[in-house]
């Protein structure tokens, strides 16, 4: 396929929005249970008109939502790894090195794919790394039912190296702007047209090409972004969406939640790798 003819599905043309219910999903592992439960407290408390939290996970994390389990998705770890080095000894090789990075690429998988695998979810999909502690109540969608994006100011070219293989022609919409900022709107509607243009140029399902379009040399540094492909994605098809950047940092601890409010945070977000720093 020519590069003019891949761009064309990435002009922009409206989205038909929907008013349904927001459903939450949480991707989570063991290392983050301890802030999963002030995470889950935090949206229930804020965001009363949320329908659904669904914690996404290997085994069962929490009684305080509903739980997902990751083996009801169409791939694994083993998957990834093979979609990744297109053989299967390197990618043995790579899943048994220490740090190995397939779990990143995976999680963003879960994200991507919650509205195609978990039954009755709604077309407004939040989702919400297992980090992130809201503060105060936030709006994620308008009155028109587009969605809200907040900004972060993250760049690292790995990330637009790989969307840029993933779909010819997608770029980074505005350089002040990053999308990763710990949680996001996805809308099925948006979801579907991105899905079905990488699956266009590419001719495999859309996990398949966001896997091998990973450059091995870059896995190990963070490859790839499910939130930048998304946000940069979003922007380039449609002048539905509106930009509310929200205040908000990464901390080291969710214990000072007072603290932050005062300073009138809308919200934090609280690593493992910063949590580690504190041990």
């Amino acid at each position: 396929m020519s590069y003019s003819s891949a761009t064309a599905h990435i002009h922009p043309r409206p989205y038909e929005f929907f008013d349904d219910p927001i459903d939450v999903i949480i991707p989570c592992v063991e290392k983050d249970k301890e802030v999963l439960a002030p995470c889950i407290k935090s949206i229930r408390e804020h965001h009363p008109d949320i329908r659904r939290i669904i914690v996404i996970s290997k085994e069962k994390l929490t009684d305080t939502a509903e739980w997902f389990p990751e083996d009801r998705y169409p791939f694994s770890f083993s998957d990834i790894a093979y979609q990744i080095f297109q053989n299967k000894e390197d990618a043995d090789i790579y899943l048994k090195k220490e740090g190995n990075r397939i779990g990143w690429v995976y999680q963003q998988l879960l994200k991507l794919y919650a509205s195609n695998v978990i039954p009755g979810l709604s077309s407004n999909i939040l989702c919400v790394d297992s980090d992130v502690i809201f503060l105060k109540k936030c709006d994620f969608i308008s009155e028109s039912s587009g969605p809200f994006f907040n900004v972060g100011n993250e760049y690292h070219k790995p990330y637009f190296h790989h969307m840029k293989r993933l779909l010819p022609g997608l770029r980074r919409v505005n350089p002040e702007y990053s999308g990763i900022c710990h949680f996001m709107l996805f809308q099925k509607p948006i979801l579907k047209r991105l899905m079905e243009s990488v699956e266009r140029i590419h001719t495999v399902p859309f996990w398949q090409a966001f896997c091998y379009c990973i450059d091995q040399k870059e896995l190990d540094d963070a490859a790839a972004s499910e939130y930048e492909i998304y946000f940069n994605f979003a922007n380039l098809s449609t002048d539905q969406i509106e930009i509310h950047p929200l205040k908000w940092t990464n901390v080291h601890s969710y214990k000072a939640l007072n603290a932050y409010r005062d300073l009138n945070y809308d919200y934090i977000a609280c690593h493992s790798y910063l949590r580690e720093c504190l041990k």
